[in-house]
């Protein structure tokens, strides 16, 4: 609600970054401990193995998956760098 507010009234509000990195680095500690905690109390189960190892093939099949697109129809060269804005079309073969 509050920053609805502020982009309505135009404020320059802006989150420091040393708040920011801090955040981010609390909660990802805050949900990798309750899960730990959770996973400690349930088991490592047949459920808990079976979603385990489908996450880390999900880990690495939907980034592959995204280079192979961005090959298709970016130039090779620029298909892997993130820092790349727009979509250049590579020369037609």
């Amino acid at each position: 609600m509050f920053g609805i507010f502020a982009e309505l009234i135009k404020s320059n509000l802006e989150i420091p970054q040393q708040i920011v990195k801090f955040l981010s680095l609390y909660l990802l500690m805050v949900l990798g401990l309750k899960g730990g905690f959770a996973l400690s109390s349930a088991g490592f189960g047949g459920d808990v193995g079976s979603t385990v190892v489908i996450g880390l093939i999900m880990a690495v099949l939907v980034p592959l998956s995204g280079l192979f697109l961005l090959r298709k129809i970016m130039n090779p060269v620029y298909a892997a760098d993130s820092r790349q804005r727009t979509l250049p079309r590579s020369p037609s073969r």
